[in-house]
């Protein structure tokens, strides 16, 4: 479950990659409409900061900012009927992976999901780099 403030960590700090590396995130977004084509965005934050176990945007606020953002599309048929506690409109999930691949001078992201088959399924996403 996501808690507004919260994040997981994609890489830690210090760690080292290499250019052949993948990471994933599990996730997942809910949605009151369904339409053919939904987009999913990802929102890729770094921690600037010096503390070095930081769990809540709120303990260091100042430090945190938006390395880039991805999103892609996903079919209608991604999503899967369900409820949240306290919604009065029919609402509809996607689980999904964030996918980074680190390259040479650049990486590349994409969003995996199952299909009603059980085969993963991938829309591919370029990353909006944050220029501030």
């Amino acid at each position: 479950k996501y808690v507004r403030g919260g994040f997981r960590t994609h890489v830690a700090r210090g760690t080292v990659v290499q250019e052949t590396q993948t990471t994933r995130l599990s996730m997942n977004r809910w949605f009151t409409t369904k339409q053919a084509q939904t987009s999913i965005s990802v929102r890729l934050i770094c921690y600037k900061g010096k503390k070095t176990d930081v769990k809540w945007v709120d303990e260091d606020p100042l430090h945190f900012e938006t390395l880039c953002s991805f999103s892609a599309s996903i079919p209608a048929s991604a999503l899967i009927p369900g409820s949240r506690l306290g919604a009065i409109k029919p609402c509809w999930s996607c689980n999904f992976d964030a996918v980074v691949s680190f390259g040479t001078t650049e990486f590349k992201c994409k969003i995996e999901w199952k299909d009603s088959q059980g085969i993963t399924q991938s829309g591919v996403a370029v990353p909006v780099w944050n220029e501030g």
